[in-house]
């Protein structure tokens, strides 16, 4: 299931790139005039490079998600999609299909993107599909809803796409907000273990089970020294054929009383009504758990913090 999960969307996204750069290619040949003379970029053009994007950020997606805890995809998955967008808008203000379209983001002043107006267009989202339309209708400058909140344009770049970053103490913060972004991604991959429950194989030690009856395999019970006991269940909650949770039967009674609640390899306290849940935390393991979510709370701050200061700082410079 998960496999043919990821081999779908991958091929989806490639078709859709493949799509995307035959229309672009089409239309660059078509719009000469419009880069030579910087002229504001249509529906059609954007909505194609949008599509292009969203079908770069899923490959990227299926090539990290997949390598460390699918407890962190989800928040994988975000940060992949806003850093894609915001990075290239900030150190380019073009993301890499509309490089390869010819168009860019400008202030409406014809200067780079400040982070305040970065941040805006994405919040803006939300309003997607309805504030595209006014594109439609502004016959002149064609902006879109966020390009009016963000005070932008989206424009054909008749000098190519070049980095537009800035001088100083403004580029320090901007590289060092890519650095922040580049640890949370790695931190976020490396955040326990994504055990494949598939990697096992039934034999006289391992044997499979469907715990909640519905004819898929979701755990697994081992005997590691073969003495005729269960010594380790594993389970695989949601059917993803990734391991969730681990118990152990650490004092040979035949129950696995001793849970490991994020399959990181260490013991988080122990279950003696045999329900699953922690009924005592053991120190060692809570304290991994509580060291990674201060370490996430760390680089969030950090990261909300260099964003207000660089904000700050390019006010200041305008001034």
């Amino acid at each position: 299931m998960l496999e043919f999960f990821i081999l779908s969307s991958f091929i989806s996204s490639i078709a859709t790139l493949i799509v995307g750069i035959g229309l672009i290619h089409l239309i660059r040949k078509k719009t000469e005039q419009q880069v030579k003379d910087s002229q504001p970029a249509g529906f059609w053009v954007r909505a194609i490079c949008f599509g292009m994007d969203l079908a770069i950020v899923e490959i990227i997606n299926l090539f990290l998600i997949f390598r460390g805890s699918l407890q962190m995809a989800e928040y994988i998955s975000l940060l992949v999609a806003l850093s894609y967008f915001f990075f290239f808008w900030l150190f380019f203000s073009a993301t890499p299909a509309t490089m390869f379209a010819r168009i860019k983001i400008v202030s409406k002043t014809g200067e780079p993107l400040k982070i305040w107006q970065i941040l805006a267009r994405l919040g803006m989202c939300l309003f997607l599909f309805v504030g595209w339309v006014t594109i439609i209708f502004d016959k002149k400058e064609k902006k879109a809803l966020h390009d009016r909140v963000a005070q932008t344009k989206v424009v054909y770049a008749s000098n190519g796409i070049k980095a537009t970053t800035k001088e100083g103490l403004v580029k320090i913060l901007q590289f060092g907000l890519l650095g922040v972004a580049i640890i949370l991604m790695i931190s976020l991959i490396s955040f326990g273990p994504n055990e494949k429950i598939k990697k096992y194989a039934e034999n006289s030690q391992v044997k499979f089970f469907d715990l909640n009856k519905d004819k898929i395999s979701d755990g697994l019970t081992i005997d590691l020294n073969q003495d005729g006991k269960i010594d380790v269940f594993k389970y695989d909650v949601d059917n993803n054929y990734i391991i969730d949770m681990t118990a152990f039967d650490t004092d040979n009674n035949g129950i696995a009383e001793s849970l490991d609640i994020n399959n990181d390899g260490r013991i988080d306290g122990f279950d003696f009504d045999n329900d699953n849940k922690l009924d005592i935390k053991v120190f060692r393991g809570q304290f991994f758990i509580w060291l990674w979510r201060i370490w996430f709370i760390i680089l969030g701050i950090g990261l909300a913090g260099l964003l207000i200061l660089t904000v700050v700082k390019e006010k200041k410079k305008i001034k």
